[in-house]
């Protein structure tokens, strides 16, 4: 008698009756039913060109016949070493080196022990305690969940994540200092320079923060200045500032870089998901010629590697992304798309009582789910808004995106939309269109 979970395979969600995906067409994903699903996710912000890309697979086919593999510590390829050049091209002023690796996790893990090398060889021993937002998120690797302000995830493996120092988040509909934008002095960049004092700037090695907040949040947009900030206490402090940049950089928000909207280097970045659209596991950590230049003369080499880092299989789809992007003037597409289809949200929701924000930038856009507008009153998390919401839409034939317990760190609802960079306005029509009836569907039965 068999009993209990009986696939082979294991699944994340356990109970949960996958689709069964049989291919891809642009912007949709077909079951092997049949039916089609407008991917308004791209998966989790991943297939930033869609889907059913035959180019590409030219291009992993020419690979494929060239070589399996290649140790990154004892091979290189032209095209890797040129795909490399090619990113820093489009990255931020002054950022000058990229490591690559598979995931936002071990790009975490790759930023901080790269910071962590840097002091270092500077002599900066005590330097260990990395400064993290909550909310935030950062990766699922135990020294990324070290540093991820989410509760619910932390709490499931409090007897193996390491503590660390934490401050809050750039929230502005949540403010945690209870102000109102107009008597905004940025307390949320001043908590930084307080935890850094607190804990003994001799002992802080970094500050991570997403430049935007994605999933930990449903999407934040920080307010002005705050980046500007944060730069400048760090470098008072002479603590490293790690951008993660992983949901949203590259393209998401209508520039290569997220940071670019306010013109602020840091020290290291992570990026990823869009960087391989999805068609190849890949994610980079940048820095600038400084980081890079105190390790190499004091220590030689950088003492990180992953069977995977800087994979020569990778750069040429990679590339294919970059040259599609480029070719195709897709941040000029992200940005009208993405400002079309907040239009259309803005049109169709405001003032419905259960949506309490609609915020975004390009195309990574949140919808905060709340019980009740006036006082942003979450529902309570048995009720499970957010993932009901996704169910309904996946139903109607639309893929959405969620994000929880971000109001009191068990509360809070959020829908998130990060449609492929391809999108069309009448697909964001459709989107805008499921997402309102499976909203009004959800929330009817709450109340």
């Amino acid at each position: 008698m068999t009993t209990g979970y009986t696939r082979a395979i294991l699944h994340r969600r356990l109970g949960f009756d996958y689709p069964h995906i049989t291919h891809g067409e642009g912007c949709y994903l077909v079951d092997e039913g049949g039916k089609r699903y407008l991917d308004a996710a791209g998966g989790a912000a991943v297939a930033c060109l869609g889907h059913g890309l035959s180019d590409a697979a030219e291009v992993v086919a020419r690979t494929v016949r060239q070589f399996s593999y290649l140790h990154g510590s004892q091979f290189t390829t032209r095209e890797l070493e040129s795909y490399a050049e090619n990113l820093i091209a489009v990255a931020p002023a002054g950022i000058a080196h990229v490591f690559f690796v598979c995931s936002g996790s071990e790009a975490t893990e790759t930023a901080v022990k790269l910071a962590y090398q840097h002091h270092q060889c500077l002599g900066h021993a005590g330097k260990r305690k990395v400064v993290y937002t909550n909310p935030g998120y950062h990766g699922s690797t135990l020294f990324a969940m070290s540093v991820t302000g989410k509760r619910s995830s932390q709490q499931k493996f409090a007897g193996l994540v390491t503590p660390s120092p934490e401050i809050p988040a750039p929230v502005c509909l949540r403010c945690p200092f209870r102000l109102t934008p107009d008597a905004c002095r940025l307390e949320c960049a001043a908590a930084l320079e307080e935890a850094i004092l607190r804990e003994g700037p001799d002992t802080v090695l970094a500050f991570i923060v997403e430049p935007v907040l994605g999933a930990s949040v449903g999407v934040c947009i920080p307010p002005a200045r705050y980046l500007e900030r944060v730069r400048a206490i760090c470098r008072k402090h002479d603590v490293s500032l790690i951008f993660d940049e992983i949901m949203c950089g590259y393209g998401r928000t209508g520039k290569w870089f997220a940071s670019e909207w306010w013109g602020v280097t840091p020290d290291i970045m992570t990026a990823g998901k869009g960087m391989g659209a999805g068609l190849v596991p890949l994610s980079g950590v940048f820095c600038t010629a400084e980081v890079l230049e105190v390790i190499r003369g004091r220590s030689g080499d950088f003492a990180h590697g992953f069977t995977f880092a800087n994979n020569a299989m990778a750069a040429p789809v990679a590339q294919f992304v970059l040259d599609y992007m480029k070719r195709h003037a897709l941040l000029s597409r992200v940005q009208e798309v993405g400002g079309y289809l907040m239009d259309r949200l803005h049109e169709t929701l405001d003032g419905d009582e259960h949506v309490g924000e609609i915020r975004g930038l390009g195309l990574i856009i949140g919808c905060e789910v709340v019980r009740a507008r006036q006082g942003q009153v979450p529902f309570e998390r048995e009720r499970a808004a957010a993932e009901r919401i996704v169910q309904e839409a996946m139903k109607r034939g639309v893929n959405l995106y969620f994000s929880t317990a971000h109001a009191d760190g068990v509360r809070g609802d959020a829908i998130v939309i990060a449609p492929p960079y391809i999108l069309t306005e009448p697909e964001a029509d459709t989107i805008v269109a499921v997402f309102a009836e499976s909203l009004r569907a959800v929330t009817s039965g709450l109340e």
